[in-house]
């Protein structure tokens, strides 16, 4: 059972409302949610003499709306409300600077159920959306859940900023996105990770299309990459008819996946003279109800801001590790070595045999190590495709090798005793010149 809250976004086109008080009309606009938006075309202006009205029922625990609030004149920023057949009550926008695009509505928390709300005194008042609050048994099936920016389910990873500024439309309204904030970042690199339920996916952002610029982004799910470029000339249209920001902005969709679970990565690829800017996304629901919804946790963290937090290996342990390593590898050559000079002087001692030693070749000579070279390892963001390999520290050495020297010899080929007995023929020995304990590699 979960016990989040699910949002439920409603295109104005799919509110079964019933619109009163005259002829409304439906506009068209890019930056509109849907693309549409409806308004009382009668009753914006303080020449009208009547005002719009609108009624529709729902199933949840909350509604809100979004869209245009008017502009001043006469009382058009009041609003009136009922709720379930209670006694009608007075509003407002809440907004300081009209006209604007923004949340202008917000009911209070009801029971779980179905429930009929009734707005009238719209005056200039434009309807964009709904958002319906649902409850733990609210029907699912062909809603769309809308995701803000700031919910929980989303982590970040890089140098994104918070971000609650208005947007400037350009010659419609100025307003804010959603839920008034926005994830911002103009640095390649940076992402993001969500995971969810459903059957498609809608990612929704703002663009910048007075700046000329070029972003480019890449999305990954489920391991697929799609890669997404947005450029700005001054051939572009919104660039030409004076669109500032394009709030609203379809930043990418795939409305053809399979129901089950899906792990969402953005990452921002390239920026140049414009900002990624993220401010919700949406997802058609793959399971019944809110209490049926599966309890998806994210990838462990790996590194970014404060969203994420970063763990590694301690580099004391690492190094600590390295030398202590060395120092064992080491006494056990003098051990060796000391031993190898002991029997050497035991065998002199009891044959006639004259004894040598062999000039050892430059890699048995050098007992040296490289020096360990500790590198800060770095765990590569989701989406990205990285590795980061560990200094490798390699010890090669070859102790001096006792041998004795001996008349036999078959065919040209000189036979080589040993101090441990037996013979290796000289294209043996210089086969084991070179011998290098493992690699000690950095995790």
């Amino acid at each position: 059972m979960s016990s989040s809250q699910l949002l439920l976004m409603v295109d104005d086109t799919q509110l079964n409302a019933t619109y009163g008080g005259g002829q409304w009309g439906t506009a068209t606009l890019f930056q509109w949610y849907g693309g549409t938006i409806v308004w009382p075309q009668f009753a914006d202006s303080s020449s009208a003499t009547v005002t719009g009205s609108l009624f529709l029922s729902f199933e949840g625990t909350a509604i809100a709306f979004g869209g245009n609030t008017p502009k001043i004149f006469g009382d058009s920023q009041t609003l009136t409300v009922s709720i379930d057949g209670a006694p009608s009550y007075n509003t407002s926008y809440n907004d300081p600077t009209p006209q604007s695009y923004l949340q202008w509505y917000q009911s209070p928390t009801l029971p779980e159920g179905t429930h009929n709300i009734t707005l009238s005194h719209m005056a200039g008042t434009a309807l964009d959306y709904a958002v319906i609050t649902a409850g733990q048994d609210t029907p699912l099936t062909g809603k769309t859940v809308i995701v803000d920016n700031e919910d929980p389910s989303i982590r970040f990873t890089g140098s994104w900023t918070r971000n609650t500024d208005r947007f400037h439309s350009g010659y419609a309204p100025d307003g804010y996105p959603f839920h008034n904030s926005t994830h911002q970042t103009t640095t390649p690199g940076d992402s993001f990770i969500f995971r969810f339920s459903g059957t498609s996916l809608n990612v929704y952002g703002i663009l910048h299309v007075a700046n000329l610029s070029t972003i480019s982004a890449s999305y990954t799910l489920d391991g697929s990459t799609a890669s997404q470029t947005y450029t700005v000339t001054t051939s572009s249209s919104m660039y030409q008819d004076g669109t500032n920001d394009q709030h609203n902005f379809l930043l990418y969709s795939n409305t053809s996946l399979t129901a089950g679970d899906h792990t969402l990565v953005v990452n921002l690829t390239k920026c140049v003279n414009q900002t990624f800017i993220f401010d919700y996304l949406t997802y058609q629901p793959s399971f019944s109800t809110l209490a049926t919804m599966p309890n998806l946790t994210l990838p462990a963290s790996t590194n970014g801001t404060s969203h994420t937090t970063t763990t590694s290996t301690p580099i004391g342990a690492i190094v600590g590790g390295v030398l202590g390593g060395l120092a064992l590898l080491f006494l056990l050559i003098g051990a060796f070595l000391w031993f190898r000079k002991r029997k050497a002087q035991d065998d002199q001692g009891e044959s006639n045999q004259i004894t040598a030693f062999a000039a050892p070749n430059s890699e048995q000579a050098n007992l040296g190590a490289a020096k360990p070279g500790i590198s800060s390892t770095q765990i590569p963001s989701p989406g990205s495709a990285s590795s980061n390999a560990g200094s490798t520290l390699l010890l090669q050495s070859g102790p001096p090798q006792v041998v004795h020297k001996s008349s036999r010899s078959r065919g040209g080929e000189t036979d080589v005793s040993t101090s441990g007995g037996g013979s290796i023929t000289t294209e043996m020995r210089e086969a084991h010149r070179s011998v290098a304990p493992p690699a000690y590699e950095e995790l």
